[in-house]
């Protein structure tokens, strides 16, 4: 059951890669339709990490593996401990691996010596001598290795539940805000007590292009007034004070003002000059127009639809849009260019409109995150990290040996048992054996 909870939770997981979450609902109709769009609202598709659904599926990993990783526990810190003896012939011949070699009593070779010698060659081949002990005539020992490959699967366990806990604390404690500020601005980070000043930014474009290589923020915090710290932030490089990490985002060039002429269209008469503000109406009463600059583009161009599209971010060609309302309540709408042209006279009302000047500000896009989960999560990945590593290419072995004399021979068992990785390990118990077999002249049986 915990597979297929685990495979759920993988689809659901890939659903929620796909599905853009937490978008508006006319988001979601213009993506996919009305009806798809209802059955992903029902089935909470549209916030699968925040679904009861979702939710539950982790919990039961969870407990399941706190679960199965407790029962575990202690037969791995059983086996781990363990450096029992083994005592009898045919212990060894039925292990999982076993090797008999006889040697010749050869002047001052003794069983005793043999065993010693044979955990030595062991110790150099990184294997620890647990117990050596010697009981009518036959010698003993046990040796092992990798006993730390038995905990891997338990910090694989250990770490999963370290990482969706972390995931779980970031979910409903973390603090996540998208800020959009200017320079000489500062705005409050909404839910907290603290300001963001922002007090500059810079642009660097690749050489002989238009394109950014780099932008910088250069902003400072404050609680109340009160400095908590600042810093310059890049894509990348993002500043961290008083907890509130910032990273760069994207940055916006916007208008917040044009200046505007009119003159007569008929008469050539000069009526001024009138700084008006994005986004908003000014009424101009000596000529009884109503003027609203709509929008401005810095590199105005047209698709082939006939859209107005600005090409670049530079400040090229310059063009405002006017939403003009004249005394009779006719409303035009017209492009005025900063540059001149014979062929486009923007006129209406029986003025000639033309854009003299702008105030330009660098919007700075700014994700602005607090998660105190960060340092569990990262845990939890170093765990996963070495779980992973120890199952994988650390392997428990055990070895054991007895040697006894038996007349003009000292006959020596051992017997040996690993985990995975079997032909590796019998290939290594062997040359243990073969860098004692010079003790004497005689061929392994």
């Amino acid at each position: 059951l915990a597979i297929m909870v685990l495979l759920l939770v993988g689809l659901a997981s890939l659903a929620g890669a796909l599905i853009p979450q937490s978008a508006t609902h006319d988001e979601y109709v213009q993506l996919y339709g009305t009806i798809v769009t209802v059955i992903l609202s029902v089935t909470g598709l549209t916030n699968v990490f925040s679904s009861w659904w979702f939710l539950a599926m982790i919990a039961y990993l969870m407990v399941s593996m706190t679960v199965c990783s407790i029962r575990r526990l202690p037969s791995i810190l059983q086996i781990a401990k363990q450096n029992s003896i083994l005592f009898e012939q045919i212990e060894y011949e039925k292990s999982q691996y076993y090797h008999l070699f006889t040697l010749q009593h050869k002047g001052a070779l003794t069983a005793e010596s043999v065993r010693d010698s044979f955990a030595e060659v062991l110790r150099k081949s990184r294997y620890k001598v647990t117990n050596r002990l010697s009981r009518n005539g036959t010698h003993y020992i046990a040796a092992g290795k990798g006993r730390a490959g038995l905990f891997g699967p338990f910090l694989v366990h250990l770490s999963l539940l370290v990482i969706i806990i972390g995931a779980a604390w970031t979910a409903v404690k973390s603090y996540s805000y998208f800020l959009n500020i200017a320079v000489g601005q500062s705005l409050p980070l909404p839910g907290t007590p603290y300001s963001v000043y922002l007090h500059d930014f810079l642009v660097k474009y690749y050489e002989g292009t238009d394109r950014p290589s780099e932008y910088t923020s250069v902003l400072s915090l404050t609680e109340n007034d009160r400095p908590l710290g600042d810093g310059k932030l890049t894509v990348n490089k993002p500043l961290t004070v008083a907890g509130m990490s910032f990273y760069q985002m994207t940055y916006n060039p916007t208008v917040s003002d044009v200046t505007i002429t009119i003159t007569g269209q008929h008469s050539g008469e000069k009526f001024g000059e009138f700084k008006l503000p994005i986004g908003q109406e000014t009424y101009i009463e000596k000529l009884g127009l109503s003027i609203k600059p709509v929008d401005l583009l810095p590199d105005f161009a047209l698709t082939s639809d006939g859209v107005a599209v600005s090409r670049t971010a530079i400040f090229r060609n310059p063009a405002v849009l006017l939403d003009i309302s004249i005394a009779d309540k006719t409303e035009v709408s017209k492009w005025v260019f900063q540059s001149s042209s014979e062929f486009h006279i923007p006129a209406a009302g029986g003025y000639i409109y033309g854009l003299k000047d702008y105030t330009t500000r660098t919007i700075s896009g700014i994700k602005v995150i607090r998660d105190r989960a960060i340092p569990l999560v990262y845990t939890g990945f170093f765990l996963l990290t070495a779980g992973t590593f120890l199952s994988c290419y650390v392997f428990h072995r055990r070895v054991w040996a007895m040697v006894v004399s038996s007349g003009e021979q000292i006959q020596l068992s051992v017997a040996g048992k690993c985990d995975r990785n079997v032909l590796d390990f019998q290939s290594e118990v062997n040359k243990c054996i073969g860098r004692i077999s010079s003790l004497d002249r005689e061929s392994p049986l």
